[in-house]
């Protein structure tokens, strides 16, 4: 299974703000980069802020997880006859698959402040 086939069965309606946080902290961890090789001191704020959009990100991993529960409950309880097992395994699956998607953003984050953080000259 590929990254876009779990992006597609994940929804991209909470797939992608956890992307724009993917992407937003991947950016804001080139420009600390950059400029700590340019001899520049940015400022605090900007180190931050990777910490608060990874953390945005997994927030909204964990929203779109739960808008998922609620759709997936929802249709079961229209359903009058039982449904397999696997069937209901399965909606729990692609339910989850944005909060991890969020915990890795964040995660992803957070390994870059920590190395940011630590190799920061005081």
């Amino acid at each position: 299974m590929s990254l876009s086939d779990l992006h597609t069965q994940g929804g991209d309606i909470w797939m992608f703000p956890v992307d724009l946080c993917l992407i937003a902290v991947t950016g804001l961890m080139i420009f600390l980069v950059v400029a700590r090789l340019q001899g520049k001191t940015p400022d605090q704020k900007w180190l931050e802020a990777i910490r608060h959009v990874g953390g945005l990100g997994l927030a909204t991993g964990a929203f779109g997880t739960l808008a998922g529960f609620c759709q997936a409950f929802g249709a079961l309880e229209e359903i009058k006859e039982g449904l397999p097992f696997y069937v209901i395994a399965g909606g729990v699956k692609v339910a989850l698959i944005t909060v991890i998607y969020g915990s890795l953003v964040y995660m992803w984050a957070l390994t870059g402040y920590l190395v940011l953080r630590l190799t920061q000259k005081s």
